[in-house]
C-alpha cells in the first residue's frame, strides 16, 4: 500500500486579520469573528461541524487530511501517532496531532475528510492517549474498530486505558502470598464491579466503585480489577474511543471498548475482571447502522484448589449484549456487565482449601450526540443520548 494515498492534507486558510470594534463573539468556539461574520480569525477546523465537537477545542482540531480509508491497517498507536499495516510496515497517521482536553490529559487527534473501515477488516487501537477521531464528512464502519482490552492487563493496553482509578478498580483479594486468599474485586465505570469471593479465612476484595455522574467528558478509558491474592492478575480496563462527524456516522460492523477477563493462578484468589472503557459518537446528521456498539465488562477469574486447574475470566464481548462468563476453577469468578445485567457479578467463596473467585467488571459508558439517532443494532450497554 502507498503511503501518498494517506497524505491529502488539505491546506488550512487563514482570513486577514481585522480588529474592529466591537467585534462580534463566535459562540461555537468563542473566537472573534471579522465583521461581516464570516470565517474566525482563528481559522477553527472545529467550525465547520455544525455543532461544538466534545473534548477538544474547535481550534484544536487539525487540518484534515483526505480520505482515510483504514484497508490493511491492523493497529493504530496513540503514543507513536503511528499506524501498522498488514505487511508490518510503520506508517505516519495522516492529520494527527496531540491535544489537551482542558484538564490536562491528552488525545490523540486525528482529523480527516472521511473514514473508512471497509468489512472483513478490523483496527486495535493501543497506546496511552485515548483516541478522537474529527471527520469533515460521513464515517461508514463495516469491519472492526476496537479499544477493547484483551486478557489480564494486556500488553499493549488499550488506546487510554484508565491508570488512576482508585476505589474504581475496588480492592485485591486478602491473604498476601498465603494459599487459598480472597479473589479481586472487580473493575467498575458505567457501572459497578462485583465482589471479590472470600477465600480460605481470608477476606475477598471491595467491588470497583462506578461514577458518580457519568459524563462524556473528559474522554477516558475504564478501570481495571483488582488482582486476587498471591498473584492472580487483574482483567484491564476498556480503553476510549470518539468519533465526531460533520456527516453521516454509520455502523455496521462492530466498535468495541469492552474490559479484559481476570486472571488465574494455582492456589490463589481469582484475579477481577475490568470494566468496559468509553465510546463516544456525535454527528451533525445521524448515527445509524445495524452493527454492534460494545463496553461490556470481563469475568473474573476462577478461584482455584488443589487439583483443580485455574481458569480466567472471559474477556468482555465485543459483539454481542452477553455477559462474559467468570472463570471456572474450584469456585467461580463473577460474570462480567453486559446489557440486562450492567454490573460486574460477585465473585464465588471459598470453603477450607478453596480461593475466592474474582468479581466481574461492569460496564463502561456509550455516548451518542445526534439530532437523528436511528441506530438500530445492538448496544451493550444501552446508549446514553445527549443533545448536539
Amino acid at each position: 500500500m502507498s503511503c501518498s494515498s494517506w497524505l491529502g492534507v488539505a491546506g488550512l486558510v487563514l482570513a486577514s486579520c481585522k480588529f474592529p470594534p466591537p467585534p462580534d463573539v463566535d459562540f461555537e468556539d468563542g473566537a472573534v469573528d471579522a465583521p461581516s461574520g464570516g470565517a474566525d480569525d482563528a481559522g477553527c477546523e472545529g467550525d465547520d461541524f455544525g455543532f461544538v465537537v466534545s473534548n477538544i477545542a474547535p481550534c484544536d482540531i487539525p487540518a484534515p487530511a483526505g480520505a482515510l480509508d483504514l484497508s490493511d491497517i491492523v493497529s493504530i498507536d496513540t503514543t507513536s501517532g503511528t499506524m501498522t499495516t498488514r505487511g508490518n510496515m510503520t506508517i505516519p497517521i495522516p492529520g494527527s496531532a496531540l491535544r489537551n482536553q482542558g484538564n490536562g490529559t491528552m488525545v490523540r487527534v486525528v482529523s480527516a475528510r472521511s473514514l473508512t473501515i471497509p468489512a472483513g477488516e478490523g483496527v486495535r487501537a493501543t497506546g496511552t492517549y485515548p483516541l478522537a477521531f474529527f471527520i469533515h464528512g460521513d464515517v461508514s464502519i463495516l469491519g472492526a474498530l476496537s479499544v477493547a482490552a484483551y486478557g489480564a492487563l494486556p500488553t499493549p493496553a488499550p488506546a487510554g486505558a484508565n491508570s488512576t482509578c482508585g476505589l474504581g478498580s475496588g480492592s485485591a483479594g486478602g491473604g498476601a502470598s498465603s494459599a487459598y486468599g480472597g479473589g479481586g474485586g472487580g473493575g467498575a465505570f458505567g457501572a459497578a464491579g462485583g465482589e471479590g469471593g472470600n477465600g480460605n479465612l481470608q477476606a475477598g476484595g471491595a467491588a470497583g466503585e462506578p461514577l458518580t455522574t457519568p459524563s462524556h467528558t473528559p474522554l477516558r478509558g475504564g478501570c481495571a480489577g483488582s488482582p486476587g491474592n498471591a498473584g492472580a492478575t487483574a482483567g484491564g480496563g476498556g480503553g476510549a474511543l470518539q468519533i465526531s462527524a460533520s456527516g453521516t456516522i454509520t455502523i455496521m460492523g462492530t466498535v468495541s471498548a469492552s474490559g479484559g477477563g481476570g486472571g488465574s493462578t494455582s492456589g490463589s484468589g481469582g484475579g477481577g475482571g475490568g470494566s468496559g472503557g468509553m465510546l463516544v459518537l456525535e454527528s451533525a446528521t445521524s448515527v445509524t447502522g445495524t452493527g454492534q456498539l460494545t463496553a461490556n465488562g470481563g469475568g473474573g477469574g476462577g478461584g482455584t484448589c488443589a487439583g483443580v486447574p485455574p481458569s480466567v475470566g472471559l474477556d468482555g464481548s465485543t459483539n454481542s449484549a452477553l455477559r462474559a462468563s467468570g472463570g471456572g476453577s474450584c469456585r467461580f469468578g463473577g460474570d462480567g456487565g453486559a446489557q440486562a445485567n450492567p454490573a460486574g457479578g460477585n465473585g464465588a467463596p471459598g470453603a477450607s482449601g478453596q480461593a475466592g473467585g474474582g468479581g466481574g467488571g461492569g460496564v463502561g459508558l456509550i455516548w451518542v450526540r445526534t439530532s437523528a439517532h436511528t441506530f438500530n443494532g445492538t448496544a451493550s450497554p444501552s446508549l446514553r443520548t445527549l443533545p448536539l
